[in-house]
C-alpha cells in the first residue's frame, strides 16, 4: 500500500459523531461480564485489539489464529454487516446498497452493531475488532464511547496481491463484494478513509501501532503478530495467567485425545489376534549368535 500520505490525513467527510458516557458503558458492559464464571479477567483490564488492513489482507486467517492461542473474542464489523444485510434486517437493507458500492457504512450504525456485539461478548479475554474502525470518525468515537485500544495491528501489502487474492477468493466465496470492479472500489475507499485510521493512532499516546507486511506465509506473519499481542498481555497479570491455563487446558485435552487414539489402537489389534477367525501369528525365528 506503500508509505501513509499527509495528504490522506484529511478530517472525515463530515459525519456526525454521537457522543456517549464512557464510564456508564463500561459500568454496563462489566456488570455483564462479572456474572460469566469463564474468564477471570476484569472487564477494565480486556485488551482491546484492533486489526486493521486493506481488503485482502489476511485479517480474518490471522485473527482466527488469535483467538485459538488467546481466547479473544473475534468481531468482524464486516461479518456483522453481511449477516445483517442476510436477515434482511433494518439496518441491512440501509447498508446493503451502500457495501456494494464499495462505501462505508455511517459512524452512527457501525458503533451501534460494535457496542452491541462486545456486549454480548462475555466470558473473554479480550476483543479482536476485525476491519474497525474504517474512518478518522469512527476512531474518534469509539474512544468517545468506549475506550482507546490497546493495540493496533495493520496488515499491509501491495495492492496486486491483495488484488489477486481477492480474485481467487471471489471464485468460492459467493460474497457479493468479490468481483472486479467493487474490489477497485473498496481499494479507493480504504486508501481515501481508512488508511488515515493509522496515522490517528500513530498520533495516539494511548495506543501502540504495529505495521506488519502479509506478502510472507501465513506462519511467518502470526509469529510477528504473536509477538506485538504478547507484549499487551504481559502487561495485564490476570489475562497472563488466564492465557497459562488455557494453554494447559488445551494440552491436557491433546494428551488425553493422544492416549485415546492409542488405547483404540491396541483394542483393535487385541480384538483381530483373539479373534477364533484368524490364525494365530507364527513365532519369530530363532537367530543364532555368532561369536568372532
Amino acid at each position: 500500500m506503500g508509505q501513509l500520505s499527509t495528504s490522506l490525513y484529511g478530517s472525515p467527510d463530515g459525519t456526525k459523531e454521537e457522543d456517549g458516557d464512557e464510564e456508564s458503558w463500561w459500568e454496563t458492559l462489566s456488570s455483564m461480564g462479572s456474572s460469566s464464571s469463564k474468564s477471570s479477567v476484569e472487564e477494565k483490564d480486556k485488551p482491546i485489539i484492533m486489526v486493521l488492513g486493506g481488503p485482502g489482507s489476511g485479517k480474518g486467517t490471522q485473527c482466527s489464529r488469535l483467538v485459538k492461542e488467546f481466547g479473544f473474542k473475534h468481531i468482524s464489523l464486516g461479518d456483522i454487516l453481511r449477516e445483517e444485510v442476510k436477515q434482511g434486517t433494518p439496518i441491512g437493507k440501509e447498508c446493503s446498497k451502500i457495501m456494494k458500492e464499495g462505501k462505508l457504512v455511517p459512524v452512527n450504525l457501525t458503533m451501534e452493531l460494535m457496542k452491541k456485539a462486545m456486549k454480548n461478548s462475555e466470558g473473554t479475554t479480550g476483543y479482536l475488532l476485525d476491519g474497525f474502525p474504517r474512518a478518522t470518525s469512527q476512531a474518534r468515537a469509539f474512544q468517545k464511547q468506549v475506550k482507546a485500544p490497546s493495540l493496533i495491528l495493520y496488515l499491509h501489502a501491495p495492492q496486486n496481491v491483495l488484488l489477486n487474492r481477492l480474485l481467487s477468493r471471489g471464485e468460492t466465496s459467493g460474497r457479493a463484494d468479490d468481483n472486479a470492479e467493487t474490489i477497485k472500489k473498496r481499494f479507493n475507499t480504504f486508501k481515501k478513509e481508512s488508511l488515515p485510521v493509522v496515522a490517528f493512532y500513530e498520533k495516539s499516546s494511548d495506543s501502540v501501532v504495529k505495521k506488519i507486511c502479509t506478502i510472507t506465509p501465513p506462519d511467518d506473519v502470526y509469529k510477528n503478530i504473536q509477538t506485538a499481542v504478547k507484549s499487551v498481555v504481559s502487561s495485564t497479570k490476570q489475562l497472563r495467567r488466564h492465557v497459562r491455563r488455557r494453554k494447559v487446558h488445551i494440552n491436557k485435552d491433546a494428551e488425553e485425545s493422544h492416549v485415546k487414539r492409542v488405547k483404540s489402537r491396541r483394542s483393535k489389534k487385541r480384538t483381530i489376534n483373539e479373534c477364533s477367525g484368524h490364525l494365530p501369528p507364527p513365532p519369530p525365528p530363532q537367530s543364532t549368535c555368532i561369536i568372532m
